[in-house]
């Protein structure tokens, strides 16, 4: 690039952000004369005034929708961060019962062993304890009696009674196991009835306690998870209505788009009412207009003067452009000439020959005689 199209490109620069300046100084101007309409044009200008009352209600209107959009789609995001915490709460609380409903089962067992007028309808949670209570108290006796038989006996079947308490004991392991399990559920049954309450065992209640709180904490969590889901289902009905339910981000890349045409046509009628006002006495204008005008004359000048500079450039552009055209025809034209100069020689050269060719075609053509005659059937007959 030249010298001068850098400067018309440095120019042009200039003048676009002078021009820039200028209409948002006289759209401010405009938005004066709108708030103040007593000062600005007469009713010839109210039309224009009414246009840009009209524009102005659309932007606040999708204004008003793109930051609604914004403020729920971050609601919503809060709610399902909330609804996320409110569910990892909830699986806590649940988690880990296994201790809990040990102590109580185990508790409640012993009081229902001791006690004979529980009622009968616990019997059934209790049952399948009874049983392997009963098998681990049996499997206990007979490992304490096969113990009892090892010190009057021989070697021999010392290594017997051995290999019995060995098995006895497995098998307690084994139901050890089971009666643990058993005590587990026996504990979160006894939960769902109301067996802590109607025995009154003061160590009962107290191993019931850390099951309570939990219930009660994951039922609040419950009830907050409906409200999350409540408040989430409302902000999704409103963002339908906004028309922003499927793709948010997409309507309010829509809706910038929009405002964006909608403030540039405000401006642009602002604009337009404070270039119609430029010439109204100044005391008949709103004291911040006259600022404002004083300040887009003092642009207006120096875009003038730009332009003029401009000009200037653009025709030195114009002269680069126009001696590199005549360079380039005047090359052509000497190519051309030199080229004609070359057929010239050529065609005098033709002509030459073909002169020689006529020449030497005639004298062939008389020793050639009559064509008719050579070609005659009866021309060799006689030879």
């Amino acid at each position: 690039m030249s010298q001068f199209g850098e400067r018309a490109e440095a120019l042009q620069e200039r003048q676009d952000s002078l021009r820039a300046e200028l209409h948002a100084v006289l759209a401010d101007a405009g938005s004066h004369l709108i708030e103040k309409p007593a000062q600005s044009p007469g009713a010839d200008l109210a039309q224009t005034r009414k246009r840009e009352r009209e524009v102005a209600e659309q932007v606040q209107a999708v204004a008003a929708a793109r930051d609604r959009i914004g403020e729920v789609g971050d609601r919503l995001l809060a709610v399902k961060e909330r609804t996320s915490e409110i569910q990892s709460e909830i699986r806590r609380l649940s988690e880990n019962m296994d201790p809990i409903y040990e102590e109580i089962g185990g508790i409640a067992f012993d009081v229902y062993r001791g006690n004979p007028l529980v009622d009968q309808e616990y019997a059934d949670i209790f049952s399948a304890l009874i049983e392997v209570y009963s098998e681990l108290s049996g499997i206990n006796a007979a490992v304490a009696d096969q113990q009892a038989l090892l010190e009057a006996k021989p070697f021999l079947e010392k290594m017997v009674i051995r290999g019995r308490i060995a098995l006895l004991k497995n098998r307690r392991t084994t139901r050890e196991g089971s009666f643990r399990r058993l005590v587990r559920g026996a504990g979160r049954d006894i939960m769902e009835t109301a067996f802590v309450d109607e025995i009154g065992d003061p160590k009962l209640t107290a191993a019931a306690e850390p099951y309570r709180d939990r219930l009660k904490g994951a039922r609040e969590r419950e009830s907050d998870l409906v409200v999350a889901e409540e408040e989430r289902h409302a902000l999704n009905e409103e963002l339908e209505k906004l028309g922003a339910a499927k793709r948010p981000h997409k309507k309010l890349e829509e809706l910038e788009e929009d405002l964006l045409t909608l403030t540039r046509t405000r401006d642009a009628i602002l604009v337009e009412l404070a270039r119609a006002a430029r010439d109204i006495p100044k005391e008949d204008l709103p004291p911040k207009c006259r600022t404002l005008f004083t300040k887009a004359r003092k642009l207006d000048r120096r875009l003038d003067a730009l332009a003029v500079i401009s000009d200037r450039v653009q025709a030195a552009l114009d002269v680069e452009r126009l001696e590199g055209d005549t360079n380039r025809l005047a090359t052509e034209i000497a190519r051309k000439e030199t080229r004609q100069a070359e057929l010239k020689k050529e065609i005098a050269a033709l002509k030459r020959e073909k002169k020689d060719t006529d020449l030497r075609l005639e004298a062939k053509r008389q020793a050639q005689g009559s064509a008719e005659e050579l070609l005659s059937p009866d021309l060799l007959n006689d030879l």
